[in-house]
């Protein structure tokens, strides 16, 4: 940016010292990243390297202990607290392939195992929980290497899964779910300078509407 161009913000009201004051503790987190908060209390979720790969932790406490959330040999950078919930969802390829694959594990019980969602050979994006934490909406290219199917899947019972969209072209993705859990907004890209959105609804496959 050139010294003669200038940020212009409107209507954004200033930052109170108290709020400040509250963040500062969340800034210097001593060596992890800020991935998000966890789904029913305020703790943070941070991603922290255990040997040689990266992994997910909570942190009850700004600068506190780091509980882990996931292990492996294969690194796990982002992942997703159930809304108002305990389960974890995250994603892993296998090597750098970028065939990312879906787990979700139930962080109350500390003996309890992951369980994939995927098949393990397709490449899954965009997982996304529903408001209310009872579905997860993905896009996945298990059908055929070119396709970007939107999937649901039921979190209480990952074996029940349903087909909401099945789209031959790539670049379909969820961009975010309505707070009734009855719509899904898609993004679809083709090209980088052609982005659509459009609206779904997740119970009944009618019109579609695009938003541009």
């Amino acid at each position: 940016m050139c010294s003669s161009d200038l940020l212009v913000i409107e209507g954004v009201p200033p930052i109170p010292p108290e709020l400040r004051t509250q963040v500062e503790p969340y800034l210097n987190l001593g060596g992890a990243s800020f991935r998000g908060w966890h789904g029913a209390r305020r703790e943070a979720m941070v991603t922290t390297r255990i040997g040689d790969a990266t992994h997910l932790h909570r942190m009850p406490e700004p600068k506190g202990k780091r509980i882990a959330l996931t292990r492996g040999a294969e690194p796990v950078r982002n992942g997703a607290f159930q809304p108002g919930g305990e389960k974890l969802l995250y994603v892993a390829d296998q090597g750098g392939d970028e065939n990312y694959q879906l787990w979700l594990v139930d962080t109350a019980d500390p003996k309890a195992a992951p369980v994939r969602l995927t098949d393990g050979k397709s490449r899954n994006t965009d997982a996304t929980w529903s408001k209310d934490g009872k579905w997860i909406a993905y896009a996945t290219n298990r059908r055929d290497v070119k396709a970007s199917d939107i999937i649901l899947v039921n979190a209480a019972d990952p074996r029940e899964e349903r087909v909401l969209l099945r789209h031959d072209t790539p670049g379909w993705g969820i961009a975010d779910w309505s707070d009734d859990g009855q719509r899904l907004l898609l993004r679809v890209a083709n090209g980088q300078e052609d982005t659509r959105r459009s609206e779904e609804h997740t119970s009944e496959l009618q019109s579609r509407q695009y938003l541009v």
